[in-house]
């Protein structure tokens, strides 16, 4: 079966756009693809959040499945990922957990049908920084925690998954995120880690492998790893998720069980070949990037893909408790309504 792929990198003031090959040129729509045993998957721009979908496609996993499948990974919001799901250029979208979320409790009619990564967030701190603070990076995570006291951090954009991340482990160790630090919420993902060359920020977080070319670069330190489990529950987070059109639940569940079949044939993949993979994705994906920068990043990522596609009611739970409007604005939304049979 014909394979295709489509990725068009992030462009900023690092080079992570060099650091990721693209190919393929079929422009036709999701609903015109999906007829024809093409699955179109719109995404962010190739980071190891979307890990599972660029090892399905590395290793052809998708044509074993019978299709193929057309992964559209650009820009930096998953807002436009999940209007391409609702205007029907794309089938699938996959996009940040809280994001989606967003989207339903708005009125989008929307299914999560998998869960596709945990807590890939990491902190990393600028060495003056680090030096300043008198603690180690090896510290119990409550005195890391408490050090950020004052600071001026960069993470995603106000309200994405990111920034929401960091709000959640501030609380969890008592300090409150609008008071006691500054968080900065940067929309342009590759200016984080010019800000934090430049000192203007005091830490950043974020996705890997982006965090890592600061650390790559001699600029800064790790300082909190969501995939390393650093935070204690954290690692059971859920903050990428692919997302369908209810009406597609409804007419295509044949295509979304195979490329549910697809993506956990990938997760055993991602398990039992973890060194070949790791290679596989540097090589296809992000060649330009210095190879001890994506082995750092792979390396860390031993818990941050799941054991399988469940979109738990303990990831429902963290994510409504952790949106800015509170659980009360999720009244009208019904677990079991918005993630798919499976996926729960």
């Amino acid at each position: 079966m014909k394979f295709t792929h489509r990725i068009q990198a992030l462009c900023g003031a690092i080079a992570l756009c060099g650091a990721i090959m693209g190919c393929g040129t079929n422009s036709q729509d999701g609903a015109s693809k999906s007829s024809s045993n093409t699955l179109t998957i719109r995404a962010a721009a190739p980071s190891l959040t979307i890990g599972l979908p660029l090892t399905m496609i590395a290793n052809h996993i998708d044509s074993a499945h019978g299709v193929a499948v057309d992964l559209q990974a650009f820009g930096t919001s998953s807002t436009i990922s999940i209007d391409a799901v609702l205007g029907g250029h794309a089938m699938f979208g996959s996009v940040g957990a809280l994001t989606a979320l967003q989207a339903i409790r708005q009125g989008a009619d929307l299914k999560i049908i998998a869960s596709i990564v945990n807590n890939v967030q990491v902190m990393v701190m600028h060495n003056n920084v680090v030096k300043r603070l008198g603690v180690s990076p090896t510290a119990p995570i409550a005195e890391r925690v408490h050090a950020l006291k004052g600071l001026t951090i960069a993470t995603g954009a106000v309200g994405s998954t990111h920034y929401q991340i960091l709000r959640s482990y501030l609380k969890q160790y008592g300090l409150d995120p609008d008071k006691d630090v500054r968080l900065i919420g940067v929309a342009e993902p590759s200016a984080m880690v010019s800000g934090l060359e430049q000192q203007r920020f005091d830490a950043i977080a974020y996705a890997s492998p982006l965090v890592e070319m600061a650390m790559g670069r001699g600029i800064g330190q790790e300082w909190i790893s969501g995939p390393r489990g650093d935070i204690p529950g954290s690692e059971n987070i859920k903050t990428a998720v692919i997302v369908v059109k209810s009406e597609t639940v409804k007419n295509n569940s044949k295509q979304i069980d195979i490329l549910r079949a697809a993506l956990t044939d990938a997760l055993h993949t991602i398990q039992s070949e973890r060194t070949a993979t790791g290679q596989k994705l540097h090589d296809l994906y992000f060649p330009n990037l210095e190879r001890n920068i994506w082995d750092m990043a792979w390396n860390a990522t031993t818990t941050a893909y799941p054991t399988n596609l469940d979109f738990t009611r303990q990831a429902y739970d963290y994510w409504i408790a952790n949106d800015p409007k509170g659980p009360d604005s999720y009244k009208n939304v019904d677990y079991n309504n918005i993630i798919y049979a499976r996926s729960q």
